[in-house]
């Protein structure tokens, strides 16, 4: 099992973007602030007090949608998360392609099309 804590500004989000983990299974319990979770049937809005939970291969991203700060933790089991599958906007097409995420040696990210 992994334990994550977050402090998100308005508009950050817990992830790289669209995305699922074919694996694992995701639990957030949203201690303060607002969270808008896009899902495959319509965005959910969480509040401070409120947990969700998506099950293994559910696409989403969780994002702060209000002017305030969220805090929230999330725990996912198992820790290991297998293939996990992100969904990003693509330019040239204007839909959303499968993308892979990799950290770079500062600790960010850079994604690429698979």
């Amino acid at each position: 099992m992994a334990l994550n804590d977050y402090e998100l500004a308005s508009g950050d989000s817990f992830a790289y973007g669209y995305h699922m983990h074919e694996t694992q299974e995701e639990i957030f319990i949203i201690q303060e602030g607002e969270v808008t979770f896009e899902t495959e049937d319509a965005d959910v809005v969480v509040d401070a007090g409120d947990v969700i939970r998506f099950a293994p291969g559910e696409y989403q991203p969780g994002i702060a949608t209000d002017d305030e700060q969220v805090v929230a933790l999330a725990t996912d089991a198992p820790q290991e998360t297998g293939d996990a599958g992100i969904l990003r906007e693509c330019a040239t097409c204007d839909e959303r392609t499968p993308q892979t995420v990799e950290r770079v040696d500062d600790g960010q990210a850079k994604s690429a099309a698979v």
